[in-house]
């Protein structure tokens, strides 16, 4: 009787990924001083938020959003060094996975941050719709969608590498798929929504500006329709300011790192949906695609976030909640000279500069001076208010 052969070993779960993953799988020689570097940028960035978060909370200056930037400088550092260790243990699946769950999961901070800061934008340009609760509600719902995909990714992810069944493999690819292309949409979702109130506030300026204009050509001795009308147009279309610098500023950098983020999350998904073998991999697995499209893009975000103080720009005072509270709250802020200033005066603008340490020019030498926005108006074109003014310092 012939001896029955032996069958091969079964192999353990958790199994080795069967497809081409962005990056592919590290080497020390190669990996292990990229992924150092970007360990101390992480780290440095992490330093300088934190260190930002916490000189602000002895100021009673609360601005939760430097502590999700340092949450995030701390989840990509940790992801920067398993990619070290799968490195030197390539063949370990337990720390293949970990590394893969550590780099899908950090970047959706920002895509959090960013849509507040857009609420925040919106509720300036458009008060009314912004305050409503329609809109708070709409944010918590795409918060919690994104804590559901989260969820869902990491869950699918660990479910394929336990499981050899096709079919189930191919469920979670789909529910991965669903996750990655909701993420690139969340991540452009600020574009649309800034761009939407800035022309909507615009054009409601413009409808203002031509009413007054109408009013003035019909009774041009009668001040006090005029100064009505004035007033109307300052009510309806001008924006509500908040924390520090020029609105304009503040749209251009959410548009700014939107727009890269989304580029980062698009390469992502379509790396996915182009699937391939793990043993062929194409150009766009390389390593030159994988650390570019994901932690060169978060630390020029994180980074231009902590250079240009985004804690004082986006800053919005506490209790905030409907419109005209944003205004009474930089008011207050810009009132360090004394007594109470206007806001939107030259008087609240020297107060601001000074605040800022930009310039010391006192508070005597802004009588007769009108501030940028009053001669120019928010978008740039000459209000009617700073025309005034002109012609009355003319005569």
């Amino acid at each position: 009787m012939a001896d029955s052969q032996p069958s091969p070993p079964v192999e353990a779960p958790p199994y080795p990924i069967p497809v081409a993953l962005l990056g592919g799988v590290p080497t020390p020689s190669v990996d292990d001083p990229i992924s150092a570097v970007f360990l101390f940028l992480f780290i440095s960035l992490a330093v300088v938020h934190m260190t930002i978060f916490q000189l602000n909370r002895k100021k009673s200056h609360k601005f939760v959003f430097s502590g999700l930037l340092f949450g995030l400088s701390m989840a990509r550092s940790i992801a920067m060094i398993m990619r070290i260790v799968w490195a030197s243990n390539s063949t370990n699946v337990r720390i293949a996975l970990a590394a893969n769950i550590f780099s899908q999961a950090g970047v959706i901070i920002i895509f959090i941050a960013n849509l507040f800061f857009a609420q925040r934008l919106f509720r300036a340009y458009l008060p009314s719709a912004g305050w409503h609760k329609a809109t708070g509600l709409a944010l918590k719902f795409l918060v919690g969608c994104v804590i559901a995909c989260l969820v869902m990714v990491i869950v699918t992810v660990v479910h394929s590498s336990y499981s050899l069944d096709r079919a189930a493999q191919d469920k979670d690819r789909k529910v991965q798929l669903f996750a990655g292309t909701f993420f690139a949409i969340l991540a452009f979702v600020p574009v649309p929504v800034i761009l939407s109130a800035v022309l909507i506030s615009r054009h409601k300026r413009s409808n203002s500006q031509a009413v007054s204009d109408d009013t003035s050509s019909s009774s041009p001795d009668d001040k006090q329709p005029r100064q009505a009308q004035l007033m109307g147009s300052r009510a309806s279309g001008r924006p509500e300011k908040f924390g520090t610098g020029r609105l304009r500023t503040k749209v251009r950098l959410i548009l700014f790192t939107s727009v890269i983020l989304t580029l980062g999350a698009a390469f992502r998904v379509a790396t996915n949906f182009a699937a391939r073998p793990a043993n062929d991999p194409a150009w766009y697995h390389s390593r030159a695609c994988y650390y570019c499209f994901n932690f060169v893009i978060e630390i020029i975000c994180s980074a231009l976030y902590a250079a240009v103080r985004f804690d004082r720009r986006f800053h919005v005072p506490n209790g905030a909640k409907g419109p005209g509270d944003y205004s009474a709250g930089r008011q207050s802020a810009t009132s360090g000279l004394g007594g109470k200033i206007e806001e939107g005066s030259a008087h609240a603008a020297v107060a601001e500069e000074e605040a800022e340490g930009l310039h010391g020019v006192g508070p005597h030498f802004t009588r007769n001076v009108n501030t940028e926005e009053e001669t120019f108006g928010p978008d740039g074109e000459e209000s009617e208010e700073g025309t005034l003014g002109r012609a009355k310092e003319e005569v």
